[in-house]
């Protein structure tokens, strides 16, 4: 007859094996593998995958190869040379030189183009210049003329006197003829047409004996012919 402490220890021992098959899990998916035998560490399916990624990686391994720009072992794909970061490199260079090729045959050479303005050839470090430096400094002065003249005229002058004044009474009481030439003009104006009507001070508003911008200072005139004056004081018309 067995003893009670035999017996104790005997309930013990299965207890401790009953709870270790309970926590024996698989690695992979922490799936139940106490139904396996005890060193089991994965469950079938993981084991299969397991061996497959390794025999993958073993056979890379052998298949590596040197890429001849960085000297950096890599997995060819499709005959390919290099790695996957050198190829982008080459790519990249590939797509500038053909647009560097492209940009020339549209815009020009850098070295003898012909200037824009004066016709004469010139070496420009850039495709986007397309003006000699003389033609450049030309070109810039008469901006800058521009901008200052618009910003002038945007200013309130104080020197002078401004009214209100409507071209078509202007032009009726003219008879629609133009002051400077005395030929008549068109009733209409239009936007490149020389003979249109426009406005004209008698006495430009540079000039310091200007009277201002009134009704007795505008006259009518062709759009040429005002253009032609410049702010050279006319006689043909008396105040």
């Amino acid at each position: 007859m067995r003893k009670p402490h035999e017996i104790r220890v005997d309930a013990e021992r299965k207890a401790v094996r009953a709870a270790a098959k309970s926590a024996h899990r698989c690695a992979g998916c922490e799936t139940d593998i106490s139904h396996l035998r005890v060193d089991a560490v994965r469950c079938p399916e993981c084991q299969r995958k397991r061996r497959n990624e390794q025999a993958v990686a073993l056979d890379r391994a052998k298949n590596l190869r040197l890429c001849r720009d960085c000297d950096e072992p890599f997995t060819p794909k499709q005959g390919r040379r290099t790695c996957d970061g050198c190829a982008h490199t080459r790519q990249l260079l590939q797509s500038r030189r053909r647009s560097d090729a492209l940009n020339e045959a549209k815009s020009g050479p850098l070295a003898g183009f012909p200037c824009h303005g004066c016709g004469e050839p010139f070496d420009r470090p850039s495709r986007r210049i397309r003006h000699c430096a003389a033609c450049a400094l030309r070109r810039r002065q008469i901006h800058a003329t521009l901008r200052y003249s618009r910003r002038r005229a945007r200013e309130p002058d104080t020197r002078t006197v401004e009214h209100r004044i409507f071209r078509r009474d202007v032009f009726e009481r003219d008879a629609y003829t133009c002051h400077i030439c005395h030929r008549p003009t068109t009733k209409r104006w239009r936007r490149g047409e020389p003979l249109s009507p426009v406005l004209d001070h008698v006495i430009p508003l540079s000039s310091p004996l200007s009277p201002g911008h009134v009704v007795e200072n505008v006259a009518t005139a062709h759009a040429t012919c005002n253009a032609r004056k410049h702010n050279v004081v006319r006689l043909g018309r008396v105040l």
